[in-house]
């Protein structure tokens, strides 16, 4: 059970939120800023130097309020020693969650998420950070609902953690989301 775990000796686990090609996406309580977080236990094996990209890409991007950033990695104390990577949040939840949820989504809210995404977006294109993993599962929505405030993306530079795409690897794991992913590559 992860609810009440401890991570790195900082972070309280309160919530699974997916398990997916990166690893765990856990809902934290991050004690060393007594803030919330998002936390991935990263299932790729992790070098230090790639988290250490990982964590220059997001510095790039410190000036976008559209970015929720990643802040803090390192590798769990425990015995696999999973490397983790911490990234801003606030209560709230995934866009998947909502979408899921199906409530009756009104134009304006729409109409600004989708606004704040793109200029997330443009803020990753001017500081040449790739995402290359957009989609509801890597965008939070503070709040109950796209009506409490505007959605914000993260996982900025986490493809730093995915084997290299090779053509013609087809005994190889797939790695991305097909609904979301560039038409060039399906």
């Amino acid at each position: 059970r992860m609810t009440d775990r401890r991570i790195a000796n900082r972070f309280v686990v309160q919530a699974s939120l997916e398990e997916g090609k990166l690893g765990t996406l856990l809902a934290v309580h991050d004690e060393a800023v007594d803030a919330p977080a998002l936390l991935l236990l990263a299932r790729p094996a992790a070098a230090d130097a790639t988290l250490q990209d990982i964590l220059d890409d997001n510095r790039r991007l410190a000036e976008s309020p559209d970015v929720l950033l990643t802040y803090a990695a390192g590798h769990d104390d425990g015995a696999d020693g999973a490397a983790w990577l911490a990234c801003e949040a606030t209560p709230g939840q995934l866009l998947d969650e909502t979408l899921k949820r199906r409530d009756r989504l009104e134009l304006p809210p729409i109409l600004r998420a989708g606004l704040a995404l793109a200029r997330g977006v443009e803020a990753m294109d001017r500081a040449q950070v790739q995402h290359l993993d957009l989609s509801p599962q890597r965008v939070w929505v503070a709040g109950d609902s796209l009506a409490q405030g505007a959605p914000r993306s993260f996982g900025a530079g986490w493809w730093r953690l995915l084997p290299a795409y090779q053509n013609g690897a087809a005994a190889e794991a797939f790695y991305g989301n097909p609904e979301y992913l560039a038409a060039e590559l399906c």
